[in-house]
């Protein structure tokens, strides 16, 4: 079977699966007790242009999940197919999870997630828009007794991560975590908690040579406001030579929030508390960058970022300061965004951005990089048609080269149940970051089929670029052909 008969066989799937008379797709047996619920997002590439050949020519995955609940009892299920134009570079996974829980009781064995503290110890975690995927397999516990919580897990983890248009494993191991957090409500509006973190690796030399982290942390919270730290402390093995290698993170926020008002300070302060490998990590520790960047992961970094919101009748703001560098500043980012809208009339929205970011030493080969974007948005809403006008325009300068991007967007809802968007994007120089490329045209179609059905067609061409989520980073190259995506929920 082909992959287009693949991707045909998985649009017609929920019809198969679910014949219905309605729009529902929900299944209930309210006299067992059993509920049923999941969802399939499947996703077909076709790569057209004159190099197609070299890189692919197809991509196709399929993501169903479902969950099953009775009781006290959640049974969970995960199958992933991912289906390249290159036979011998599949991937193919089976997943699942067996969960009982109570209000002050729950254990799990399977596949999961779990976030220690802010992640300084431990972050797991899966971004569906980055494909990006940190699961654990293994067991794990919480129990609340009096004001108290304790939380307990051992697993193996698992890093996949999409780079290159191919989905690859990051962490080729079989590393053990351990872990436990404890929590405390025992006196009003103050949480204190403390975490521990063993990681057991092949390449330490002996049974009693491992990595830990532990620390504490605090929380204040009083009506809008709250306080938070948290203290990471790491002692890892070096390996073959032997000895302790330290190092500490701390995290601080302030925070206050109202109807009308929204302030938020960061401050980041990382040294060598990075826990993984090469090129992965168990831990993220926070970064202030609102697009996601990281400059080494919790190795050596410090940061500060500063957020703020106001809301007043028809007006709304919001905008951020950041930086994060290491600590001689030989690497870094800062960052300053504002995005002010306002209703001149019913249904008549125009909306103003502004972006500043200037990266140094973060991508390889290109000493620094400073974009000034300003933006405009125009929204028009109806009873029946909603139209959004958008404008941009980015001047970029990386190192010796200067270039302007320049992007225009359209997107209208022509019925009730399909929207099209057009977005054109051009730069007035070609450099290698896009292949070399200054124009890319794409259009995009969005169809609600019905009530947990909808399907989507990208036809056209896309820039890619450096992204990241979460302090993670990869290179999009650009992308030339059809996207097709349904999704499904039932």
């Amino acid at each position: 079977m082909n992959v287009g008969n693949k991707f045909l066989l998985v649009l017609l799937l929920p019809y198969f699966l679910f014949p219905q008379e309605s729009d529902s797709l929900a299944i209930e047996e309210p006299e067992t007790g059993i509920i049923l619920s999941g969802s399939s997002k499947t996703e077909y590439w076709l790569f057209l242009g004159d190099d197609s050949l070299i890189r692919k020519t197809e991509h196709f995955e399929t993501n169903t999940s479902f969950l099953l609940n009775y009781e006290q009892f959640f049974l969970t299920g995960n199958l992933f197919l991912y289906e390249p134009s290159r036979p011998k570079k599949p991937l193919r996974l089976i997943s699942g999870s067996l969960e009982y829980r109570t209000p002050s009781l729950e254990a799990s064995f399977g596949d999961f997630y779990a976030l220690y503290g802010r992640g300084l110890v431990l972050r797991s975690y899966y971004d569906e828009n980055f494909r990006y995927d940190k699961r654990l397999f293994g067991v794990q516990g919480r129990a609340e007794f009096w004001h108290d919580e304790i939380r307990l897990l051992s697993a193996r983890p698992r890093n996949i991560f999409f780079s290159e248009n191919a989905y690859r494993f990051e962490n080729d191991t079989n590393d053990i975590i351990r872990a436990v957090e404890f929590n405390s409500f025992l006196i009003p509006n103050l949480e204190l908690s403390g975490r521990y973190l063993r990681l057991n690796r092949e390449s330490d030399l002996t049974p009693q040579a491992f990595t830990e982290v532990f620390g504490p942390g605090i929380a204040f919270n009083y009506k809008s406001f709250e306080v938070y730290y948290e203290y990471a402390h790491k002692l890892q093995t070096r390996e073959v030579i032997g000895g302790r290698k330290k190092g500490d993170g701390h995290y601080f926020n302030l925070s206050f929030s109202s109807s009308l008002l929204g302030i938020l300070l960061e401050y980041e302060d990382y040294d060598s508390i990075d826990l993984g490998g090469v090129g992965f990590r168990y831990n993220d520790p926070p970064t202030p960058i609102k697009k996601g960047i990281s400059v080494n992961r919790g190795v050596d970094e410090r940061g500060f970022g500063i957020t703020g919101s106001l809301s007043l009748n028809k007006m709304k703001w919001e905008g951020n300061y950041a930086w994060f560098y290491t600590h001689k500043k030989e690497k870094g980012i800062r960052e300053v965004n504002s995005k002010f809208e306002f209703e001149l009339s019913e249904g008549f929205i125009p909306v103003f951005t502004g972006e500043y970011l200037k990266t140094t030493g973060i991508e390889a080969g290109i000493p620094f990089r400073e974009e000034i974007k300003p933006g405009l948005e125009i929204r028009l809403y109806s009873l029946e048609r909603n139209f959004t006008l958008g404008g941009s325009f980015n001047w970029v300068k990386e190192g010796e080269t200067s270039y302007q991007e320049r992007g225009v967007s359209l997107s209208a809802d022509l019925f009730p149940d399909i929207t099209l968007t057009l977005n054109y994007e051009m730069a007035t120089k070609a450099v290698k970051r896009y292949d070399y490329e200054r124009q890319w045209l794409l259009v995009e179609c969005s169809l609600s089929l019905m009530t947990n059905l909808s399907l989507r067609f990208r036809v056209g061409r896309e820039k890619g670029g450096l992204v990241c989520s979460g302090g993670v980073c990869r290179y999009e190259p650009p992308f030339s052909g059809i996207k097709g995506v349904l999704v499904a929920r039932f």
